[in-house]
């Protein structure tokens, strides 16, 4: 009978030996996981309880994200790297940890208690291969993970000593196990060697004719130097960046990634409609807005940071740093992470740590926590931070003008209300002041009321509508900001009142539908005003043109369609709320569509977003420059757009591209179906 010799060629007390090491090995984990927890200033108690009541609330949709997140690891299979690298080294190491766990039921539990052995005959034999095929895939991840940190250096991965010294933990483990194996097979002579195929080959490579004195010598001290090693690792999990196989399963449950029905949507530090009056003291969450400091996250903020593995993936798609801005989303999150592990909790981050500079940079496009396998919010994050600086001082003239702007005139550009409409006088564009019942009520927003060129799209738009035979009506110089530069600049006082301001006028024409061609208007009236009881079914032009076609009511002339279009998925539109099909639908009517590289998801960011349409951030190269030139390399006649924000930041820099390029044509996709309407 074939089976399982455990431990072959040791003393009796070898047994005793391992399970004291692996004893002593659990206290310093639990040692290293208490003290982990003193830095994130709350308790293992308060953990588990919180733990346990996020599965309770949910536990199919608790078990369905461990199940893609932990166990099938979704979110490290959209690179290369990650399937061919953490794949490797991930489920190669569960199949590793389980054949060890096996032999120790097998030998200390079903062996002792029952005398029955699982590791025998075939049994034996499949095991055996299967170990040593995850022991290959291993060493290939390892090698692959050293050949891309020594040799390939993208410039986005940032190694640092300790990372060199956790492979080179998992590098002997794995390579002593392989030589413990080959001598238990050489000195054992078994006649099934060759189904431990490594083991077997190393035996034949390094121990042939070896002594079976000196063997069974070198057999003991590698073996006992092995399982030290592997205690070793059990041990420094809790203090070094290993820590994240505990931390970003808690992180998964406590912050799920949000569904596109939430994932724009901001925290209301308070709400002005819970606000007494009366009341002579002030509500204690308005008395210190934001997190200016360590002592102002909550423990599971603290433990989302502390979860980062500087993996650097948010840093290589952050349109910011991708600019040659002093931003890097990783960066920010280590820094404030080394903060943590050094209880600097009552500190002034932005006197030490966050650069204002940075801070600014962001454009909110959310492509870093697209990617981020630790499911760090970094957006949620800098908005906290804004939100302290603007309310603790701020002294930036600038931006405090953008911020009086929208207080005063009701925009951030300054200008007065009554010409937000002025233009318009001429189309006879009903407003919702002259009808009783409004279907639609069309919400133009501030840039394209402004801006003479996006004042296009808007035409664009009211022409489309007029051919459908849509009911629908403006709010004129009635209509002000929807708050959105208010609110990601940090100013939630001035984005509340704003909403609520916008929201008492909304129901005052009793309006349901509300549509929007700027998905920044977007987010904010689907997602931000529910806070203030203002539900609406809001719709962008994309959706309700996609629909006209499909009903049928958009008629298109005979004239040539378009040659090629490349389509530029707005951050706003796309990454955060998934409107993804329809304007695509729409431009299949005008010719063949072109996919940039980076796109749907991935799509690079224009660079107007988080407020920075409104003020300048140093930079070596502009984000929009960085997108006209990869719309470019599509070789597209159209480059279309489905943003006033993005047609504002495109046209700025197109002007300057070289001769032979200036045929691309920079079009929202409103303005691409009103020229070809039939007898417009």
């Amino acid at each position: 009978m074939v089976e399982r010799n455990f431990l072959p060629f040791m003393p009796s007390s070898t047994s005793l030996i391992m399970y004291a090491l692996f004893m002593v090995a659990v206290i310093v984990f639990l040692y290293g996981i208490k003290k982990e927890l003193t830095h994130l200033m709350v308790s293992f108690t308060d953990v588990s309880k919180f733990f346990l009541k996020q599965i309770k609330n949910d536990p199919k949709a608790a078990a369905i994200r461990i199940k893609r997140y932990i166990l099938f690891q979704k979110k490290t299979q959209d690179t290369i790297s990650g399937k061919l690298i953490h794949s490797s080294i991930f489920f190669s190491f569960l199949v590793l940890l389980a054949g060890t766990t096996i032999v120790a039921i097998d030998k200390d539990i079903v062996g002792k208690i029952w005398g029955v052995k699982i590791l025998k005959d075939t049994n034996y034999l499949l095991f055996e291969f299967i170990l040593d095929t995850a022991g290959i895939v291993f060493l290939f991840g390892l090698a692959a993970s050293f050949c891309r940190r020594i040799a390939l250096k993208p410039s986005y991965l940032h190694t640092e000593p300790a990372d060199y010294w956790i492979l080179g933990l998992f590098l002997f483990i794995l390579l002593s196990g392989f030589i413990v194996e080959a001598l238990r097979l050489q000195l054992g002579n078994v006649s099934y060697a060759k189904f431990s195929y490594v083991g077997n080959f190393l035996k034949i490579w390094l121990f042939k004719g070896i002594e079976t004195e000196s063997g069974v010598i070198i057999y003991r001290t590698l073996w006992f130097v092995h399982c030290i090693a592997a205690m070793s690792f059990i041990a420094v999990i809790p203090f070094t960046k290993l820590r994240h196989f505990l931390f970003i399963p808690v992180n998964l449950l406590l912050y799920p990634p949000k569904a596109y029905d939430e994932k724009a949507k901001l925290s209301t530090p308070f709400n002005i409609l819970e606000i007494d009056e009366n009341d002579d003291e002030i509500d204690e969450s308005m008395e210190k807005i934001g997190v200016g400091s360590l002592e102002d996250m909550e423990w599971h903020e603290r433990l989302q940071i502390y979860s980062c593995i500087n993996c650097g993936r948010c840093e290589d798609v952050c349109p910011a740093h991708n600019s040659g801005r002093l931003l890097s989303p990783r960066n920010i999150i280590q820094k404030i992470g080394k903060e943590i592990s050094t209880d600097k909790n009552s500190e002034v981050l932005f006197e030490n740590t966050i650069l204002h500079e940075e801070l600014w940079g962001c454009t909110n496009c959310y492509a870093c926590t697209e990617v981020c396998p630790s499911f760090i919010r970094h957006v949620d994050h800098f908005i906290n931070f804004r939100r302290f600086v603007v309310n603790s001082g701020f002294e930036d003239e600038g931006k405090i003008s953008i911020l009086g702007n929208i207080d005063r005139n009701g925009n951030p550009y300054g200008l007065p209300s009554y010409s937000r409409a002025e233009w318009l006088e001429a189309y006879n564009v009903p407003t919702a002041a002259e009808k009783d019942e409004i279907e639609y009520l069309y919400f133009i927003g501030c840039a394209s009321s402004y801006d003479q060129r996006c004042q296009q799209i808007t035409k664009s738009v009211i022409n489309i509508l007029n051919h459908a035979g849509i009911d629908f009506a403006i709010l004129g110089e009635e209509e002000r900001c929807c708050g959105e530069p208010a609110k990601r600049m940090g100013e939630e006082g001035l984005f509340q009142m704003t909403a609520m301001q916008n929201i008492e006028l909304f129901e005052s024409y009793g309006a349901k539908n509300v549509l929007v061609h700027c998905p920044h208007c977007y987010n904010m009236l689907k997602h931000e005003y529910k806070d203030f009881n203002g539900n609406y079914n809001v719709i962008h032009h994309t959706e309700l043109i996609n629909d006209l076609f499909e009903t049928g009511r958009i008629r298109l002339n005979n004239s040539d369609r378009l040659e090629t279009i490349t389509f530029h998925d707005p951050c706003n539109l796309g990454r955060l709320n998934g409107i993804f099909k329809e304007p695509r639908n729409i431009l299949k009517n005008f010719g063949k569509l072109r996919e940039m590289n980076r796109c749907r998801e991935e799509s690079f960011c224009c660079g107007g977003g988080g407020g920075n349409a409104f003020y300048k951030i140093n930079e070596a190269k502009r984000m929009s420059q960085i997108r006209i030139e990869e719309a470019l390399k599509t070789n597209a006649s159209t480059i279309a757009a489905a943003c006033p924000f993005c047609v504002v930041m495109f046209e700025d820099v197109m002007g300057n591209l070289a001769k032979e390029k200036r045929n691309l044509q920079l079009r929202d996709i409103a303005e691409i179906v009103s020229e070809r309407l039939e007898n417009k």
